[in-house]
């Protein structure tokens, strides 16, 4: 955020400092440079907040949420960890698992990837396995882990390795997009300085005659 604030100011700078624009244009370069990062932002937090309020909730912008490309790995593994953290936490206190995935459910913090595990509650209720409820939707060794849990009596043995697993999952994933976001940005930032450069550049020369 620092480093876009400074480009801001330092992008149209060359063209003010050789008279080629008034502090009011200059000035409105750097307003419009930041709103191309402003605009997306609160554009994202008040749809975000909108969909809070209406009946269907933030089930429509979570769902978007999980086809950005490099955010939805991320947003899902951590989603998944915290289901089964809160599943686990309240299934060592002896609850039954139809009360356990109720919570989880909760728990979440992506309304769509709650969606996934929301069948097992009534299933669990009916007798079945609450894995019988779980979306197709799920990661293969998601399912395979959790089966196995059930079937061999070691539930809380596969729900430890599955929260590990997929909070360990997740830290990477964001740490990867922590390490790459900011490149991205100076990449996108260091053309305009190029451009901006070369632009001035055959400006100055256009004014040299020709041999």
């Amino acid at each position: 955020t620092v480093v876009i604030h400074i480009a801001a100011l330092v992008i149209p700078a060359p063209t003010a400092l050789l008279g080629k624009t008034s502090l009011a244009q200059y000035l409105l370069t750097a307003g419009a440079i930041l709103a191309c990062f402003y605009l997306p932002v609160g554009g994202a937090l008040f749809v975000y907040r909108w969909l809070g309020r209406q009946q269907q909730g933030r089930r429509p912008f979570d769902e978007a949420v999980l086809r950005i490309p490099g955010v939805a790995g991320a947003l899902r593994d951590l989603a998944l960890s915290r289901y089964c953290r809160s599943f686990l936490s309240m299934y060592r206190a002896g609850a039954k698992t139809d009360r356990c995935n109720e919570q989880a459910v909760k728990m979440c913090g992506n309304t769509a990837v709650a969606a996934w595990f929301d069948r097992g509650t009534e299933l669990a209720r009916a007798g079945d396995e609450v894995s019988s409820g779980f979306s197709s939707r799920l990661p293969d060794d998601f399912i395979s882990l959790w089966h196995s849990g059930e079937e061999g009596g070691r539930l809380e043995d596969s729900l430890e390795r599955l929260t590990r697993n997929y909070a360990d999952s997740a830290e990477l994933r964001f740490q990867e997009l922590a390490r790459w976001v900011p490149r991205g940005v100076y990449a996108v930032i260091a053309v305009f300085l190029v451009y901006s450069i070369f632009k001035i550049a055959t400006e100055v020369f256009s004014h040299y005659p020709v041999p």
